[in-house]
């Protein structure tokens, strides 16, 4: 299951700090993985696509990457990681777990 950017997007109402936030819950990494290949990184990727940031430019200075980096990575995205981090972007979930920032 792949190819994320085929997805309805939905409005950018999620600031692209807490789709990061929710990648690196849904997979467990430190900050620092968005910065090195990773599977937070192609998590956070996939969902910020999904989430109306899908412009590989705005992505690929919070990540460290080139932005056709940004662009190959979310070609290759995978629906069901995407998912898992979508779920923690639930507010109920947040409140609960204590939103890093």
């Amino acid at each position: 299951q792949s190819d994320t950017s085929t997805h309805t997007s939905w409005p950018s109402t999620f600031a692209l700090e807490d789709v990061f936030d929710a990648a690196l819950a849904a997979t467990r990494e430190s900050a620092a993985a968005l910065r090195r290949r990773s599977r937070a990184r192609r998590v956070a990727i996939g969902l910020a696509y999904r989430c109306g940031w899908a412009r590989p430019v705005q992505l690929a200075p919070h990540l460290g990457v080139h932005p056709n980096t940004v662009s190959r990575i979310a070609s290759k995205g995978r629906r069901d990681e995407v998912e898992v981090a979508a779920r923690c972007l639930d507010p109920r979930l947040r409140a609960r777990l204590g939103a890093r920032r």
